[in-house]
């Protein structure tokens, strides 16, 4: 309210109150001079109770109004808040993706450094063996060489390799008659000369295959792991086997380098199927020339630091023998793999007096034994290496297992895993497939 209207309303009982008492007593000449005075006050206050209450409604109207107003002010801040929280979060979420994205192109491009540096060490490392073969040979050597490739009168022709499952080379198959049944596209009747040609070139026109067989859990037969290991296919797509360049390589000086190629494709193509996220194992062989390479293996230690993540998923198996002739040279090695995380696998177990103990300590977490030689065992002493095995924490794999009969006696010993043609031949991966 106004200080006019104020002072109007004071003004209007005011005059009101002092008719009241000039004028009542000649209107009721009854009442004395006192009573008109006192009908007056009455009057007066009367107005100015009036007064104090419409001013303070008046009052009350205008503060609700401002609250209305008030609370108006508030909702639209509110509604501006929420807008600018809903901006902040789109923003900090944009700010994320890019940093995750960044911190994945920089590990991808850590990785991709990563091997081309192992790649570069192992191209140079080809070429100078080749480079060196090629100087050492003399005239002489190269007639012997023509001599194999075109024989004189009277001489025999030259045997085809037999499948020797007993190589501890990267490219073996844990099978008796999976490769047999592939003799149709394995090259045979190869010199020396040519299967050097075949390995060269296929290194060079990225014709390395990964070949993979199933390990299964027994009884239920379910793949659990899959292990990997290489081929090498000529130009009119048929294969060579490890065992036919195996001692033509290591004559040249090349064998070192082409086992460490082969280890390295497979660990590529390792990691490409780990991409499918299929919770499945896979085993990588690593022969005892790539052991005793030192300038590699320590690379390739640094390499896998670089790939740690395969550790859950990816196992390194070794030769027993390779393991136990060449254990004070690359345990230093081995150690620092397991520091990584990697577990270890030994394969063609022949002596069967092991540590359990000792393996686990060295990360060992699986050995494999043929059927043959588990079967030719007393199954008492199987039994007990069991229960070591067991203690341990380590897994048995029966290998080599092609006959239903042979799986019936073996389940009798509650044997953990089993492969062989039986649970399925080695098949080229889809990942290898150009």
């Amino acid at each position: 309210m106004s200080a006019f209207k104020h002072l109007f309303g004071i003004l209007a009982y005011g005059l009101f109150a002092v008719a009241t008492a000039l004028l009542l007593p000649s209107l009721l000449p009854d009442f004395g001079a006192g009573f008109a005075l006192a009908a007056g006050i009455g009057v007066f206050v009367l107005g100015a109770v009036i007064h104090e209450h419409l001013a303070r409604a008046e009052r009350d109207a205008a503060f609700a109004a401002d609250i209305r107003g008030l609370y108006s002010v508030i909702d639209r801040l509110a509604d501006e808040n929420g807008l600018l929280r809903e901006e902040a979060r789109t923003v900090r979420q944009g700010l994320a993706e890019a940093t995750e994205n960044v911190d994945a192109r920089e590990q991808h491009l850590e990785k991709v450094v990563s091997e081309v540096r192992v790649l570069q060490s192992l191209i140079t490392q080809l070429s100078d063996v080749q480079v060196e073969a090629r100087d050492k040979r003399s005239v002489g050597e190269r007639r012997v060489a023509s001599a194999r490739i075109i024989p004189g009168p009277g001489a025999k022709p030259a045997e085809a390799p037999r499948f020797d499952p007993t190589r501890t080379d990267l490219g073996r198959a844990d099978t008796g008659r999976a490769d047999i049944l592939r003799t149709d596209v394995v090259r045979t009747n190869l010199s020396d000369e040519q299967v050097l040609d075949i390995v060269r070139e296929g290194l060079k026109r990225d014709r390395v295959d990964l070949f993979l067989q199933p390990i299964v859990s027994l009884p239920q037969r379910k793949p659990r792991f899959y292990e990997c290991f290489s081929r090498i296919r000529a130009d009119d797509g048929s294969m060579i086997l490890p065992e036919q360049y195996i001692d033509v390589a290591r004559r040249d000086g090349s064998l070192s380098a082409i086992d460490n190629m082969l280890l390295f494709r497979c660990i590529q193509l390792v990691r490409k199927a780990q991409r499918h996220k299929h919770n499945l194992g896979f085993f990588c062989n690593i022969s005892v020339h790539t052991l005793v390479d030192r300038a590699f293996f320590r690379e390739f230690i640094e390499f896998m630091a670089d790939n740690r993540e395969l550790a859950s998923q990816l196992t390194f198996e070794f030769a027993q023998e390779d393991i136990t002739s060449h254990w004070h040279e690359v345990s230093q090695d081995l150690y620092a793999l397991a520091r990584l995380g990697f577990y270890f696998s030994m394969d063609h177990v022949q002596r069967l007096d092991l540590d359990p103990q000792e393996l686990a300590k060295r990360h060992f977490k699986y050995i494999k034994i043929d059927s043959s030689r588990f079967l030719a065992e007393d199954a008492a002493d199987i039994r007990a290496l069991k229960r070591d095995l067991d203690r341990n924490g380590i897994d048995m794999i029966v290998s080599k297992i092609e006959q239903d009969g042979e799986l019936i006696e073996l389940l009798d010993h509650s044997i953990d895993f089993g492969q062989g043609y039986l649970f399925g031949e080695p098949r080229l991966s889809k990942d290898s497939q150009n």
